[in-house]
């Protein structure tokens, strides 16, 4: 965040005063906080007059140190308090007058704006150096409070921007970050903020569903198109798998509609059942009773040893005559075919159907007593009981770590390890703070990673909350 600029506008005769409330305001300046400007800036050769009208329109706060001599300057009067003071009216200013010594304002346009030091006594009345104490650390509040200001409006403006654009991740960081800088006086409210925070969220959910449902749809299509490839194919059965897994994935608004696809499913069915039916209408003719003699004479080998080779007679099919005295004929018989599996099983239904039934309805039984009698529960020991209290109270990392070493199967085995996640988070929220303003990395984004915790880790909210206000310090 950048600085605030701090005007000190005082007399000659006030010079004293000026130069040790500068000296007194000088550790803010060194921290970034606040840039101070007087007439000590202006150098010789300058305009006096230009360049305390430069200072007075860059000034974010105006200190104008009032005392008698102060008032009964002209160039005071016109030069500083005229212009300062409407500059606070218009809001670009803060005007912060101090008295330092005895006058009175009643008469004068400060009368309305509150002045320091906050008990009316003047400073040349009090210990200097106290009075210097107490005038700067109001004027460090006040511009806290302005610097705060400056980047909540900043960054309201910029989650604005990126919300009218729908740039919604954005929008949600930006808007985040601001509820860290919102003050009472500060617009929008802080219910405003949250409804746009919820609407960010809602609108992000609504992109991750819709890429979210294009994956999906490209999966489907895809399935689509290897499933038509193969149906060209003539490929019934390849098809058939596609065309299901097309089904399972199919939803309300993709292009294909779901009766395309269980007609396709339909149509794959009926050609694998017509190729199944030419199968068992036609089957493999067997080779006729020459060729299989050829082929075992074929496979006979000689004898190895040195007597010479006698012929082989063929082998000779006996046929069966009839009673007639009808003529010798050759009857060839095709190997048998597979057993109908349907057929199987209706022979073992008629045997054993009342059997089975007997035993479909005992496993149906036996599952549903499982499934209504819940299981008996882990027996908890008081020993794990007062550990699992104990653990929760003390709400450590060390401490869960041991629970979970001493009761590696317990009860609360569960809600060990989310707690031991959830401090594991913590720890590494804390070392990267650490190590980002170690590297002076912005505030602004520590406080805006810190609001996020805060919004998804509720039950730590107590423990951010206070590493907020430290860093904030």
């Amino acid at each position: 965040m950048k600085p605030i600029n701090v005007l000190l506008a005082s007399v000659v005769e006030d010079k004293v005063v000026r130069d040790k409330l500068r000296k007194g305001l000088t550790p803010l300046a060194k921290t970034g906080i606040i840039v101070i400007g007087d007439e000590n800036d202006i150098l010789p050769g300058d305009v006096t007059l230009d360049i305390l009208n430069a200072q007075l329109l860059r000034a974010e706060i105006i200190v104008l140190l009032v005392s008698t001599d102060a008032l009964g300057s002209d160039y005071f009067y016109s030069d500083y308090m005229d212009k300062a003071v409407q500059r606070h009216i218009d809001g670009e200013a803060i005007v912060i007058p101090v008295k330092i010594g005895p006058c009175s304002l009643e008469h004068t346009p400060l009368k309305p704006i509150k002045y320091l030091p906050t008990d009316g006594i003047p400073m040349r009345q009090k210990n200097l150096d106290d009075a210097v104490y107490e005038v700067t650390e109001q004027i460090e509040l006040v511009a806290k409070k302005r610097r705060n200001k400056k980047a909540f409006e900043g960054l309201i403006k910029d989650a604005d921007d990126l919300f009218n654009t729908q740039q919604w991740e954005g929008s949600l960081s930006k808007f985040t970050s601001a509820l860290a800088f919102w003050q009472l006086d500060l617009k929008p409210e802080k219910e405003e903020i949250n409804q746009k925070i919820i609407l960010c969220q809602e609108q992000i959910a609504k992109e991750n569903e819709a890429r979210q449902f294009e994956s999906r749809k490209s999966m489907f299509l895809s399935s689509m198109k290897v499933a038509e490839d193969f149906r060209d194919q003539r490929n019934w059965s390849q098809a058939i798998k596609m065309y299901e897994k097309a089904h399972e994935n199919w939803e309300s608004g993709f292009e294909v509609d779901r009766v395309l696809v269980e007609s396709r499913i339909s149509e794959c069915g009926l050609e694998i059942a017509k190729l199944e039916n030419i199968a068992d209408i036609n089957p493999i003719p067997a080779p006729p009773v020459q060729v299989l003699e050829k082929e075992i004479k074929n496979k006979i080998k000689p004898s190895q040893s040195g007597r010479q080779r006698t012929s082989q007679k063929p082998i000779q099919k006996e046929v069966p005559t009839t009673s007639n005295n009808h003529k010798n004929s050759t009857n060839t018989k095709a190997p048998p075919s597979l057993p109908n599996i349907y057929q199987i099983l209706s022979d073992v239904w008629e045997r054993h159907g009342k059997l089975i039934s007997y035993a479909v309805i005992a496993l149906a039984f036996l599952i549903f007593i499982t499934c209504i009698i819940p299981p008996k529960p882990n027996p908890i020991s008081k020993k794990e009981d007062m550990a699992i209290q104990e653990a929760r109270r003390l709400d450590t990392l060390p401490v869960w770590k041991n629970f979970n070493s001493a009761f590696p199967n317990g009860a609360y085995k569960g809600e060990a390890n989310e707690s031991i996640k959830r401090l594991e988070y913590r720890q590494d929220r804390v070392d990267t703070y650490a190590e980002w303003a170690k590297h002076s990395y912005s505030y602004e984004d520590i406080f805006g990673d810190i609001m996020v915790s805060i919004i998804y880790h509720p039950k730590d909210s107590t423990f951010y909350k206070n590493l907020y206000e430290y860093y904030k310090k």
